[in-house]
């Protein structure tokens, strides 16, 4: 006080200097900050109110895959849904398994919509188009994806739907089922986006142009009519 020195909050400091420069800390530095902050995360917010809004936008949350992420680009690791549909990028590491309730106040997603689908379309098919399928594990991302827009799509969010359109995430038939048939497809684990897809009742017609849906049961009505099918 004699020296005229400004005292500051430990919310503000985390804002302002600590979230900041994280990146300069290592790993485990990281992970021991984070968690700090987090453990008292009420306080912080009473401390100072903007720091929701502020937080919640700064890459500082460590990933399964080991990358810095803003809160609110983040998603719940308990929710079966969304474990099924992204990789471990959307996870927080789960060392912070105990902080997800904190990391909800920041902004973190525990359930999935429409928003999320075409997140987890986006992922998958740039994975696709970057020719990294992980072993398998992004077409099997792409196959539960798919299942859950065809109990869940919802055509009143139509920017949602015009962006599936466009987006290479729907599986399709590697291998002609009928030796007479015209192939377009000779390719495993092969994702298309919706726009160059056929139902397998029109394949007869269309096969030498277009891809054929793989799945197990004929899609919903209203998939069907969203993905213009």
């Amino acid at each position: 006080q004699l020296l005229d020195v400004k005292k500051v909050s430990e919310a503000t400091f985390f804002l302002e200097h600590t979230l900041p420069s994280i990146q300069s800390f290592t790993a485990s530095q990281q992970k021991e900050l984070v968690s700090s902050m987090l453990s008292n995360i009420d306080g912080m917010i009473h401390a100072n109110p903007q720091f929701v809004s502020l937080a919640s936008n700064m890459a500082f949350v460590p990933t399964e895959q080991g990358t810095l992420v803003e809160p609110h680009k983040l998603f719940s690791p308990k929710n079966a849904d969304l474990r099924a549909i992204l990789n471990g990028s959307f996870f927080p590491a789960e060392s912070f398994s105990k902080h997800l309730g904190a990391l909800k106040k920041l902004g973190l997603k525990t359930k999935a919509d429409m928003l999320v689908y075409v997140t987890a379309a986006e992922s998958i098919s740039e994975a696709f188009v970057s020719d990294n399928m992980e072993d398998g594990k992004v077409f099997a991302r792409a196959q539960s994806l798919f299942q859950l827009l065809d109990k869940n799509i919802d055509l009143q969010c139509s920017q949602e739907v015009t962006k599936l359109l466009s987006l290479h995430w729907v599986p399709v038939l590697s291998k002609s089922p009928e030796s007479a048939l015209p192939w377009k497809c000779e390719r495993e684990q092969f994702l298309e986006c919706p726009n160059s897809v056929v139902l397998p009742e029109h394949m007869w017609e269309a096969s030498a142009v277009k891809y054929v849906l793989q799945s197990d049961k004929p899609p919903s009505k209203d998939l069907i009519k969203a993905m213009k099918w």
